[in-house]
C-alpha cells in the first residue's frame, strides 16, 4: 500500500537553508478472508520533497541524513 501524505511544513537549517518536508503515514494491510479488505496505519516518515531521507530528532529539530545537516521547524 501506498503511503498518504498527513503533514507538509517548513525547516531551516542554522545556515538558513530552507527544505519542505513531508510526513507520510504507511499503512499495514490487515485484509483477511473472514473480514475482507482493510488496512491499519503503520510506522510514519519524514522525507524531504525532493526524496532526502529525514530523522526525528524531536517534534521541533530533523536531521536531513544524506545532508548530514540539522534543521528545525519554521512557524507558519
Amino acid at each position: 500500500m501506498n503511503p498518504t501524505v498527513i503533514e507538509n511544513f517548513k525547516a531551516r537549517s542554522a545556515d538558513g537553508e530552507e527544505f519542505d518536508l513531508v510526513v507520510l503515514q504507511h499503512w499495514v494491510d490487515t485484509s483477511s478472508m473472514r473480514e475482507g479488505r482493510s488496512k491499519t496505519p503503520g510506522l510514519k516518515s519524514v522525507i524531504t520533497s525532493d526524496g532526502l531521507h529525514v530523522n526525528r530528532i524531536d517534534s521541533q529539530t530533523f536531521e536531513v541524513v544524506e545532508r548530514q545537516l540539522t534543521v528545525h521547524r519554521v512557524d507558519s
